[in-house]
């Protein structure tokens, strides 16, 4: 086998984030600890429907996050992975 460079459009082309990962970006990158997905009509059979496929992705992703249903509603919480840390090493 031997290698052939490509073009940067071509590399955009292959690798474009998919709508979950931009949306587990953005919620990353922002300063909120919680937030409320608001879902379009259509979009998702329901908000366990739409808990699945974030889960799936976070885990996918590596995300501290956690995607949970409540009242109807899907939200994503961040959650504090060194928090978590220091309670292990308490009870170790």
């Amino acid at each position: 086998m031997k290698f052939e460079t490509v073009s940067p459009e071509t590399v955009n082309k292959l690798f474009k984030p998919t709508k979950l990962q931009t949306i587990l970006d953005s919620f990353m990158r922002s300063d909120a600890l919680a937030v409320r997905c608001v879902m379009a009509p259509g979009e998702y059979a329901n908000a366990s429907s739409a808990q699945s496929s974030y889960h799936t992705a976070i885990k996918r992703l590596g995300y501290p996050i956690a995607a949970r249903v409540f009242n109807g509603d899907m939200y994503l919480i961040k959650i504090n992975p060194a928090k978590k840390e220091e309670t292990t090493n308490e009870h170790s």
